[in-house]
């Protein structure tokens, strides 16, 4: 979606490496910690990913105008 690579987002979320190689080719639920999962959320939400959680899935978010233009 941002067309980040793993070490991008390894290194803006703080996480090991193996650990995000491992959580995309697991099929199925990722093996993350919370931790681990809200640091991916909190670096992949400051870059403009919005996340429903019903269904779970991401999305971007839309960009609002600015008002003061």
């Amino acid at each position: 979606m941002l067309g980040w690579s793993r070490n991008n987002l390894s290194r803006s979320a703080l996480i090991k490496l193996d650990v995000i190689e491992q959580a995309e080719e697991r099929d199925g639920s990722a093996l993350l910690t919370y931790g681990q999962e809200i640091a991916i959320r909190r670096v992949c939400g400051q870059a403009g990913v919005e996340f429903v959680d019903r269904p779970p899935i991401a999305r971007l978010r839309e960009v609002q105008p600015d008002p003061a233009i």
